[in-house]
């Protein structure tokens, strides 16, 4: 579908999803403490889903999904949806093992990655400017963990594990980002994202226990919250690249992990004690700066 290239449509709802997700790690840190990442993820799914599938018949969108009868376009919408899952389940998972600022620096990797699969598949050009965004990235990412650097070479533990969770997220993302991008060229992406989601809490439904965790009712508001989120920012994010071109949707959430950075402290002034927040001195925000630098290079450089 076309892009209408009206920006005053574009500009807000891409900062839209670009704020959904920058909140979205906070909040799950506020319930990954009393449920597993499985379950959190399982939730995201199953209300995202709800909610979506409530909108689609109010507007009376044919919502049926019967081109999904063909088999090559199901196992393909499957296969997105399971790696969807995954890189819900990875995230969450990463998440429980580092700060939400960290992990948001970090999964920007899943941009690069799909620029990376769609040379390998789809043979589009990598110029020699967004290999040095690459490069710009890479620095920036050393220079944000540098004050760990040591310790994830000769002890990574568990912080360690969570970086991996979170490329392991970014990779599974791409791989879904990847499998979309044919898959759109058949079936709305709005009922993609409708079977997805369903496919998504299905999968990973047998993970899920216990299915009603004990948590307290600000907790539960968190989740509802993560939920709302997931549709929310894919909404805007679909929406978005329909009023705007996908270049500039895609340089503007290279802020997301800025955004983070801003909103962590807001957050601790509202809810003290939600998470202990990374102490980070001007080289990780400089890294930080890096990050977002590279990432904007890869994405707007021809």
């Amino acid at each position: 579908m076309p892009h209408t290239n009206n920006w005053k449509l574009g500009l807000p709802l891409t900062l839209g999803a670009a704020l959904m997700w920058a909140i979205l790690p906070i909040m799950l840190k506020g319930v990954l403490s009393d449920m597993s990442p499985a379950s959190s993820a399982f939730y995201r799914f199953l209300m995202a889903g709800i909610m979506l599938l409530a909108i689609l018949s109010f507007r009376k969108k044919d919502n049926n999904l019967k081109k999904l009868a063909q088999p090559k376009l199901l196992l393909a919408t499957l296969f997105a949806g399971l790696m969807l899952a995954g890189n819900y389940l990875f995230f969450a998972w990463g998440v429980n093992y580092i700060t939400p600022s960290a992990s948001q620096v970090l999964i920007q990797l899943a941009p690069i990655m799909l620029l990376l699969g769609s040379i390998l598949l789809y043979k589009e050009p990598f110029s020699a400017r967004q290999w040095l965004g690459c490069g710009i990235f890479i620095a920036g990412l050393l220079l944000f963990f540098h004050h760990r650097l040591e310790s994830l070479f000769n002890n990574p533990g568990e912080y360690g594990l969570g970086i991996l969770l979170i490329v392991i997220a970014a990779l599974v993302w791409a791989i879904y980002a990847l499998v979309q991008k044919r898959i759109l060229k058949q079936i709305d992406a709005q009922q993609l994202n409708l079977a997805v989601f369903f496919i998504g809490a299905i999968s990973l439904l047998p993970f899920s226990f216990p299915l009603v965790p004990e948590l307290s009712g600000g907790q539960w508001l968190l989740l509802v919250l993560c939920g709302a989120n997931t549709l929310v920012a894919y909404g805007c994010f679909t929406a978005a690249l329909h009023h705007w071109q996908a270049t500039k949707v895609s340089a503007t959430l290279t802020t997301v992990p800025i955004w983070t950075l801003f909103i962590i402290p807001l957050c601790l002034q509202i809810w003290p004690g939600l998470f202990t927040p990374e102490q980070l001195g001007i080289l990780n925000y400089a890294g930080a700066g890096l990050v977002v630098a590279g990432s904007l290079t890869v994405v707007v450089s021809r």
